[in-house]
């Protein structure tokens, strides 16, 4: 019987980590090289003898020679039109990441064998990802893991890993932590809670193109420049050109390594004299040497303009855990440091003097970072999450089914059965423990009517359990607490034994944790007017796995498919095409359902007239890189609404960011980095919105969320309360979402009003025999109505099947009826966010002039709309 077991993987830019939890479930095993080394270096290179692909050491070692090894490629997941290249070999990064993955199982599987746990086969895996990673990076890095013949349980964040790791190492099982990863390649910021041992995300930004990497190369270019300025040696070293010239690419790549090896002693010392021989030769062939003392004050001078920004993503983090948790910087319990690149004192410092300080106005209870293992917390916090998803137990035949054993499967009969039956860790007090798990059928269809007949070896225990139909099962009441003898387990099926297996029920208090989104996912959708709008589906933060429904009618001139688009904030993420079973009239209705999964893989599923129709989910085209054109729009764009910014502080900080973010932009462009270009741009358009937003938009996002939640809440609690209502709150609360990403203030104002209106229907009581109780102000009604009406002038007006005779004689005064209600509805308006204002903060009196100007145009251009019986809009006065 061979024993699959998830290992926790940390893929990393510059080296990866892979581990499990024994057989206690407490003792971690990490892969250790023979040299002792835990980290596994993310490095490809082809070998000319063997004519394959390396990965690890061996691929480490070739750097900077002429094979030209790929590193760093995590930067470039998801980016399908980029290409790395060593030797003669071209591969996408799903393809290098497949080679790291497949030669650490493989390393894995060695060392397993070679340390007690022979038995035990690596064959599914949590890996991290960057808390900030896109969509197509995530799905990239679950493919690859695939071609690796690893199965992914869970894509868990990083920094959320790393917290899993600190916690149950020191036995926490409360707390607020901010979590500062900086990585080789990637840097990430998450505000996390631990609440009762389960992490949940509060707040997430970062930088997937900021790391080690970035520090290594900008000291590479201060030893550059001081062999290109050596007067003496006078090196043939001009015209460097490491984008675009390979043996300048080469040479670079030579610093880049006496760089880290730098950065690295002046982590440890404060001056560091570098004497390197014969480091490559110039363009004349000449070698070239390198004797210079460097000190950590310069070193850190360099590289402060590079980790200073991070401080920007920090405040973003905490801002968001504000807004939609109320979590503060204050109620943060302490700050972890996370990834190999925090190793640097300077990070430290900057921590210090913007998160942790005491003589901050706002700081974190703890006034020193944290720092426990930084390089391996994350790998580890994976190991320790891995066993959630339980310990598979395998026969020959279940074995050769996952290890893809060809000649083994096609011996098989038709409907021969192999079943592989997971246990998950015990749970429970007291004496009694609970296992949950599954039975999966490999081969074959799971049979009707199974059960479990459970004994305890020792004896002392017997008992049969029924298993559900889709193989899920729960054992409850078994006698072990924290012995781990092992209990036998016969799953049978009328007379019939399927399978028997040994498991332990020893409790393990397992860390569990929320995977969240890490972006805000919309789909572009064609108002009335012919205009696009961008309608909000799953939120940044939202917690997967999740399903959003999304309703919408057929377009008129298409009865055989639909399509939609759907985005990853800015960037075109997927197309959508539903194939109808057949043709539909215009305007039906379809019902359409988008997941994403712990895996980070979307899907959609639609529904037309009640039948389930077939939806193709298909990825984006990789775009193209950014015209320079556009850029210098959209750099022109933010800065000026930089410059209409009242307060000058502000408008400082805010171009500096802009700034940094152009630079990085040329830097980009001129790479012809695609991915990092169109990224870059991005963040630009963000800045630009996010200045709009806080300077126009009310009431803030979170205060609209605490709104929707409250209506939420009271159509489940209220005696009104129905479907069709919730219906209504959630179409109102998507109108009011897109207003934020659109800076659209009078959408956002109407969605508000929109809300309270449901709200006041839903808490006010109806009226007894004499009546009147139960209607809500005429303000109210007046802001409720109001842009109902204004939306029946318009629908009126764009009818084009009235004759001009009718127009001239019943349509005159549009204009001017619209312009009364606006005035209306101005004149209703509270000062503050109607929420916070008291029903009778204007008088019934006071409003009725108001909303009898409302209800004089619904009766006319109501009764105009429905001309003939055909009845588009009615507002319900």
């Amino acid at each position: 019987m061979k024993i699959s077991k998830a290992v926790g993987i940390d893929l990393g830019t510059t080296n990866s980590v892979i581990a499990m939890v024994g057989k206690d479930n407490e003792t971690i095993i990490c892969y250790t090289d023979r040299s002792g080394r835990k980290t596994f270096p993310s490095v490809v290179a082809y070998d000319r003898r063997s004519d394959s692909l390396q990965a690890g050491a061996p691929a480490f070692a070739k750097r900077g020679t002429a094979v030209d090894p790929v590193v760093s490629i995590k930067s470039h997941m998801g980016d399908t039109d980029f290409r790395a290249k060593t030797g003669p070999r071209s591969l996408a990064p799903v393809e290098v990441s497949a080679v790291i993955l497949g030669e650490m199982k493989r390393k894995m599987q060695e060392y397993l064998e070679t340390n007690g746990y022979e038995d035990y086969v690596v064959d599914r895996a949590v890996i991290t990802i960057p808390a900030y990673f896109a969509a197509n990076a995530r799905e990239a890095t679950t493919l690859a893991a695939e071609k690796a013949g690893l199965k992914v349980e869970v894509l868990l964040q990083e920094p959320t890993a790393a917290v899993l790791y600190y916690t149950h190492q020191h036995g926490i099982e409360d707390g607020i932590f901010l979590v500062y990863d900086l990585g080789g390649g990637t840097f990430d910021v998450s505000v996390v809670k631990v609440d009762g041992g389960e992490a949940v995300v509060l707040g997430i930004a970062g930088n997937n193109y900021l790391g080690g990497d970035n520090l290594d190369e900008r000291l590479a270019k201060y030893l550059l420049e001081d062999l290109q300025n050596d007067a003496d040696m006078g090196y043939d070293l001009a015209g460097f050109d490491a984008n675009h010239d390979p043996e300048d690419r080469r040479r670079f790549t030579k610093l880049k390594l006496v760089a880290e090896s730098i950065k690295k002693s002046l982590s440890l010392t404060h001056v560091h004299f570098e004497e390197f021989d014969n480091i490559f030769t110039d363009k004349a062939g000449v070698s070239v040497n390198l004797a210079l003392e460097i000190t950590r004050e310069t070193f850190e001078d360099m590289i402060r303009p590079i980790l200073e920004p991070t401080m920007d993503e920090v405040r973003t983090a905490l801002v968001k855990a504000k807004e939609d948790y109320e979590v503060t910087l204050g109620m943060v319990d302490a700050v972890l440091l996370v990834g190999g690149s925090t190793h640097i004192p300077l990070v430290t410092d900057l921590v210090v003097a913007h998160v942790t300080d005491p003589s901050l106005p706002e700081h974190t209870k703890q006034p020193v970072p944290l720092k426990y293992e930084p390089d391996m917390a994350v790998g580890y916090g994976a190991a320790l999450y891995a066993v959630v998803t339980g310990t598979a137990a395998l026969n020959d035949a279940a074995f050769a089914v996952l290890s893809g054993d060809q000649l083994a499967i096609g011996t098989m009969a038709a409907g021969e059965l192999v079943l592989a039956p997971t246990f998950g860790p015990g749970s429970g007090y007291g004496g009694e423990s609970v296992v949950e798990g599954s039975l999966t059928a490999l081969h074959g269809a799971l049979p009707q009517a199974i059960f479990a007949r459970v004994a305890r070896a020792a004896g002392g225990f017997s008992k049969e359990y029924p298993v559900n139909a889709d193989g899920s099962f729960v054992f409850t009441g078994l006698l072990s607490e924290n012995d781990p003898e092992p209990y036998a387990c016969e799953f049978v099926s009328g007379r019939s034994s399927l399978v028997e297996v040994t498991f332990d029920a020893a409790i393990r208090n397992a860390p569990r944790a929320q995977v969240a989104l890490s972006r805000s996912y919309f789909i572009e959708t064609k108002r009335v007017d012919g205009n696009t709008e961008m309608v909000p589906l799953m939120r940044q933060g939202e917690t997967v796995p999740l399903t959003r429904d999304y309703e919408f009618a057929t377009n008129p001139s298409n009865s055989y498919f639909a399509e939609l688009r759907f985005f990853e904030e800015y960037d075109f993420l997927k197309q959508i095409t539903i194939n109808f079973p057949e043709p539909v009239a215009p305007g039906t209705t379809v019902k359409l359902s988008l997941s994403c999964n712990l895996q980070s893989k979307f899907s959609a599923r639609a529904a037309v007239a009640g039948v389930i129709v077939d939806t193709q989910f298909e990825a984006s085209p990789a775009p193209p890189l950014p015209s320079r054109e556009d850029v210098a729009k959209d750099l022109r764009e933010a800065r000026a609404k930089i410059e209409q910014i009242p307060e000058a502080g502000k408008q400082i900080v805010q171009q500096a960011k802009l700034d940094r973010l152009s630079n990085e932009l040329e830097a980009a462009l001129e790479a012809e980095d695609s991915g990092k270009a169109r990224d870059k741009r991005n963040e630009v358009r963000r800045l630009a919105n996010e200045i709009s937003t806080a300077r126009v938009l009310a009431p803030t996002q979170g205060e609209f969320e605490d709104l929707v939640a409250r209506c939420e809440r009271v159509n489940g609690e209220s005696d009104k309360g129905s479907p069709k209502v919730a219906e209504e709150i959630h179409a109102v609360a998507n109108s009011g979402r897109s207003a934020y990403s659109v800076d659209d203030q009078a959408r956002l104002t109407n969605a508000v009003d929109e809300l309270n209106a449901i709200l006041n229907d839903l808490t006010t009581k109806d009226p007894g025999p004499g009546g009147g109780g139960g209607r809500p102000p005429l303000w109210m009604l007046v802001l409720h109505f109001g842009p109902q009406v204004i939306g029946i002038i318009d629908a009126a007006e764009a009818r084009t099947d009235l004759p001009d005779s009718f127009r001239h004689d019943h349509m005159l005064g549009a204009a001017a009826d619209r312009a009364a209600v606006r005035a209306a509805m101005k004149a209703c308006t509270p000062p503050l966010p109607t929420h916070l204002m008291p029903d009778n903060w204007m008088t019934d009196e006071e409003a009725a002039s108001h909303f009898s100007v409302v209800q004089r145009s619904y009766q006319k251009w109501e009764g105009i709309q429905n001309l003939d019986g055909v009845v588009t809009k009615r507002a319900g006065i």
